[in-house]
């Protein structure tokens, strides 16, 4: 037999209120607090409800673990995308809501939802979300509120939040302080990407780094030749010194760059102006 909608609205605060249990809330194995929500769902709803079936733990466990619990966490995304939207016109939280539930159901205009639009048989724009009841009872804990996720974006009130491109809210701070929440793990193959794209980059920046210094070295032994080339001081001692110790690391270098080629490990580049000798200037 299917649940109604108040079985499920009960069996949410009788998860609510194992979960809010300050002694044993986290400190339980899964089988004892499904066995736990059972056991106060199966008495709350005697207390309501006259004659309903008698629900089995693993029905109860499947209904909440499998079917509340998640849709309520996807609805809690919906929640936060429309809570962190630049809106205008300073909207409700009932508002918000009614955009959350368009946007839950993939309703593209949720903007309108937000507005309190209606279709043309004057139903309202968002349509029908099951799982809302079953949510306002459920969002006082982190998980189903997304509080956490939105406090480790740094956003507290109703600060205007940064999105990515799937709508999301950006994790860290518009003034890159450091949040006191982390946010929520990506998964493997999200790590794998972001390491090898850090890993390329810090490729790139050291041969970068090697590039300008090779640069900057060959600029500055040509300002160095050009000097000690001035007709003025080549014909001195020091000019002399300085062209024949050039010409003997310009030889060595060519010779290693032979010796590699013939080795097979050429690196096919000419030689280049090496450091001038010691006390060549």
């Amino acid at each position: 037999m299917g649940w109604t909608d108040t079985e499920r609205v009960v069996l949410s605060r009788a998860a609510l209120k194992i979960m809010s249990d300050a002694v044993t809330g986290t400190d339980q194995s899964g089988k004892v607090f499904y066995g736990r929500v059972a056991d106060t769902f199966r008495e709350d709803i005697s207390h309501i409800i006259t004659g309903t079936p008698k629900r089995s733990t693993s029905a109860i466990t499947k209904e909440f673990r499998d079917n509340i619990s998640k849709q309520a966490q996807r609805f809690a995304s919906s929640w936060s995308y429309i809570k962190h939207a630049q809106l205008t016109g300073n909207p409700g939280e009932e508002d918000l809501i009614r955009g959350a539930v368009a946007h839950y159901n993939g309703k593209r205009d949720w903007y309108a939802a937000v507005r309190g639009a209606v279709d043309v048989n004057n139903k309202p724009v968002e349509g029908k979300c099951r799982i809302l009841p079953c949510w306002r009872v459920l969002r006082t804990v982190d998980k189903y509120s997304r509080a956490a996720y939105d406090m480790a974006a740094g956003k507290l009130g109703d600060d205007d939040f940064l999105l990515d491109d799937a709508g999301q809210p950006i994790l860290g701070k518009r003034d890159g302080s450091v949040s006191d929440f982390q946010g929520p793990p990506g998964g493997t193959k999200a790590a794998k990407t972001t390491r090898a794209a850090a890993a390329a980059l810090m490729r790139e920046c050291s041969a970068n780094t090697k590039a300008l210094t090779s640069i900057g070295e060959t600029a500055k032994m040509r300002m160095q030749v050009a000097f000690m080339s001035d007709p003025a001081i080549r014909d001195t001692t020091e000019g002399r010194r300085f062209h024949e110790n050039l010409l003997n690391r310009i030889m060595e270098q060519s010779d290693a760059e032979e010796a590699r080629r013939k080795a097979g490990t050429s690196t096919l580049m000419p030689p280049q102006y090496a450091q001038p000798p010691a006390g060549a200037i």
